[in-house]
This record gives C-alpha cells, structure tokens and sequence, in this order.
C-alpha cells in the first residue's frame, strides 16, 4: 500500500475501534493502546508523501515552495493508516529526527509548524485511536513542549479534547509526572475534571502520582503567610522509631508501576522506615520541613513522619498522644492532599518533635 509508512490499522483495531462512547482499559481501551503501541514501531517516515516528509524532517523551503507552488496536499488531509495530520507528522519528526543530514534547511519544526498554521492548517485534528498533535507533543516519549505552546497559542488547539479512550491531554501529563507540559495546560484553561473511559479524571489522579504535579496542582490552596512557631500552632509529639520494618515504598511509585508507566531507581535511603539523625550537641535542635503520612486503609494506624533526605523518619502513634494524633489528623484530611501534608518542624530531642501544624506548607517535591 502506497504511503502505508509500515503501519496497518488490523480487524482487531477496527473492532474495537467501532465500539461507541470513550473505550474503558477492559472494554478493549488497553488492547488497542498495545496494537496502536505495537504498530507505532514500525513507522517509517521515508514513505510518506514528499510534502509529508518534508513536514517530518522540518524543512521549511521545501514546505513553503510546495503551499506556494499548489503542489501541497489539502492540509486538512491525513497520512498513513493511523491518520496522522500534517501537524502531527511535524511534531513526530521533530521527536524523531536527529542531525539535518546536511541540509541547514532540516530541522526547523517550529517554524514550519507556525507558518502552515498560518496557511490555515488545522492542529485538531485526530489520528485513528483520537490523539491529536497536541496530545503528541507532550504525551510521547520525547516531549516537545515547545511545539505544544505553538499549537495552543498560535493554533488555538483544544486542550480538552478526549480521545478514544475519553483521555485529555492533562491526564496524559500528569501520569509522566511533566510539571512543564501540565503548567502550560493548566495556564490555558485546561478542565482537570474531564473523565476518561474508565472515569478517572486529573483532579483524582494528581494526588497519586507524585509530589511535582500535585505541588503545582494546589499551590494556590496551600500557600499561608508565615507565622512563628508559638503553642497555639504546633502539637509536641513523641517520635517512634519501628525497627520491624525495614522498608517503607513510595505510594506514587506503586501508583506508576500499576499502571505501568515509568518510574526511576530509587535510592535505598528513600526507602528507609525508620532512623534518628544526628543532632547538635548545644541543644538547639533540628530545623526541617516533613512529610506526615496517614493511612487511608486502617483507622488509628500510625502515622508515617519524615524529611525530604529520610535523615529523620519516624512513626506517630495514637496510643503515644490521643489528643495530638486527633488534632494532627484532622488537618491533614481537611487540608492535604491524598492523605498526606507537608509542615515545618522542629527536632528537639530523640523523643521530642515540635510540628507546626497550624500552618500547612504547600507541596513539596518529595
């Protein structure tokens, strides 16, 4: 098939794809995203229409001379099974393509991409499984963000557009952890309340995927004015320091690896469950901001306390401090984010941990 690039939409992909309203992971969404996947890998820019490579390998003459001349396609127009725009296949040349072969007019994505915006190519336009360029330049393996910023404000793309599986751009950032791509999303307008297939939204995930995104997410609704430590704001509490376990994982690194999307090595200091750090032998104590922990499985379990270096982790106990374990408990639901808040503290003593708890800290990348 002329054009076909390497890439075939199979029955199966076909079947699936005649289903109506968004695709849920079981309802076929996950098995066509691994055929799409698959098939992605034998994409063979070289076959494409002149005009077509030509908007891959980013050569602006060659782009210009074609719309000047009429030999361009309708810009409206798609290649390949897969129905990738002619926005789509600049944004996935520039992912792509690497040295200019000798030719410096190659490799100018940006500007190509801007001046057939201006030629009236549209930027919303879908592929086979709905992802449109927007969705490429940022939910790929090599994000471009900068290409996304010409789509959005020189092409006025549609930053709540669903594909097939009901998936937004934001949802798809979000679960990369691209504070980048999500803060130009987020500063266009984009809904964090748009469900997919399977009705989970960015509001709902943004909590489980890592403090950078949910940093950003609620910095307006974390920030406070500092305040001094006095005792109408902080709790003095007992550190516990549990030997029995000797690991503690990550929540949004299981989270990721659920969904099977990539998470880096982690050093075994962050995995610590427990350890005392070293203190000044004048008294002063040991200024820090921490992370306080609770479980959102079990009533009354202890509280999971620690510092960004895990220098200092420890336990909170219930039957340590009723009182205090109520009060800290209580603003951590009402004003953290998934069972968890930041505070600054102070480490008096081995036994001794002042929290301010009067003053939750916005969300830190830890």
């Amino acid at each position: 098939m002329p054009n076909d690039c390497g890439l075939a939409v199979t029955p199966r992909m076909r079947a699936i794809l005649t289903q109506p309203g968004f695709l849920s992971s079981n309802g076929g969404g996950q098995e066509l995203r691994e055929l799409y996947s698959n098939g992605s890998g034998e994409f063979d820019m070289t076959r494409l229409s002149p005009f077509g490579w030509a908007c891959c390998a980013g050569l602006l003459k060659a782009v210009q001379k074609a719309v000047q001349t009429g030999t361009a396609p309708p810009l409206n127009g798609t290649e390949t099974p897969y129905e990738f725009s002619y926005a789509t296949l600049i944004v996935s040349g520039a992912q792509r393509v690497s040295g200019n072969g000798g030719n410096p007019d190659a490799l100018k994505h940006e500007q190509v991409l801007e001046y057939l915006i201006t030629q009236g190519m549209p930027v919303d336009i879908p592929d086979v499984v709905g992802q449109t360029a927007l969705y490429h330049s940022i939910v790929s393996p090599e994000a471009r963000v900068d290409l996304a910023r010409i789509l959005i404000i020189s092409g006025k793309a549609n930053i709540n557009h669903q594909s097939k599986y009901g998936e937004v751009a934001l949802l798809g950032v979000f679960q990369l952890n691209r504070v980048e791509a999500a803060d130009l999303l987020m500063e266009h307008g984009a809904d964090i309340d748009i469900a997919d297939g399977d009705g989970l939204t960015a509001r709902e995930f943004c909590s489980k995927v890592g403090p950078e995104i949910t940093a950003w997410n609620d910095w307006d609704s974390h920030k406070r004015i500092c305040i001094p430590f006095s005792p109408s704001n902080t709790v003095a509490v007992k550190p516990f320091y549990n030997s029995r376990h000797m690991t503690v994982h990550s929540t949004a690194t299981k989270t990721r690896q659920i969904f099977g999307l990539p998470t880096g090595p982690q050093n075994p200091k962050q995995l610590r469950a427990s350890h005392v750090p070293k203190l000044s032998k004048g008294g002063e104590g040991k200024d820090m901001i921490i992370k306080i922990q609770i479980s959102l499985a079990r009533d009354n379990a202890d509280m999971l306390v620690y510092d960004k270096k895990r220098e200092f982790v420890c336990a909170v106990r219930r039957e340590d401090g009723e009182d205090v374990y109520d009060r800290m408990l209580a603003v951590i639901n009402t004003q953290g984010v998934g069972g968890k808040a930041y505070f600054a503290a102070t480490l008096k003593s081995e036994e001794e941990l002042i929290v301010k708890i009067g003053d939750v800290l916005a969300e830190q990348p830890f």
